[in-house]
């Protein structure tokens, strides 16, 4: 996960703290790069994202802050 993504949770969440972020070493045969083509999804379904990574990703997490007695029960099954 990328440094920006990590910060942006951490902002988002209101608990942005730098000491929450610690770097450590690199997996053995991680994969240093994702990629995803959606140029088929594009030109043959004519589909284009509602909302940019950065927007889903902020409305995703006030979703889960406004939404706590939809997942809160699920902490205590494990």
């Amino acid at each position: 996960m990328s440094k920006e993504i990590k910060e942006l949770l951490l902002k988002e969440s209101k608990n942005y703290k730098d000491r929450l972020i610690n770097l450590v070493a690199d997996r053995p045969g991680h994969d240093f790069r994702y990629a995803i083509n959606s140029n088929r999804i594009t030109s043959e379904l004519n589909w284009k994202p509602r909302f940019s990574f950065e927007e889903g990703l902020v409305k995703t997490i006030k979703w889960y802050a406004n939404n706590k007695d939809w997942w809160k029960p699920l902490l205590k099954k494990n």
